[in-house]
């Protein structure tokens, strides 16, 4: 029950959470097993790369937060055109290193997958 309680509420939100080539309002998403504490959260327009593994673009005042047991990533939209990241509570940069360009990329696959399998 548990799991099919999960599954339900991370297909309704994160149709509003990756809605990637649209304006979106604020969303938020919650998984809590056992062993998982999960919590994606986005304002405005987030647009992720074509081969879905990177973010493109953040709207002016939008953002993406990500929490998975502790880990984290946020990346804000600095209305200019850049994407100013911060993982594990680092320092905020627009130029990620590579440990944190992988962070991302495996925060941005976990996203997509997700929206895949909401959508079987």
């Amino acid at each position: 029950m548990k799991k099919i309680t999960m599954i339900s509420t991370m297909a309704i939100l994160l149709t509003g959470i990756v809605a990637c080539r649209q304006a979106s309002p604020h969303s938020t998403m919650t998984v809590q097993t056992d062993s998982v504490h999960l919590k994606i959260e986005t304002a405005g327009n987030v647009v992720f790369s074509r081969d879905e593994d990177f973010i493109d673009a953040i709207s002016e005042n939008g953002f993406l937060k990500y929490d998975k047991n502790g880990k984290t990533l946020i990346a804000e939209g600095d209305g200019k055109g850049n994407i100013i990241y911060e993982v594990n509570g680092g320092e905020k940069t627009t130029t990620p290193d590579d440990t944190e360009r992988q962070f991302i990329r495996s925060v941005v696959r976990e996203i997509m997958r997700q929206k895949k399998n909401q959508k079987k």
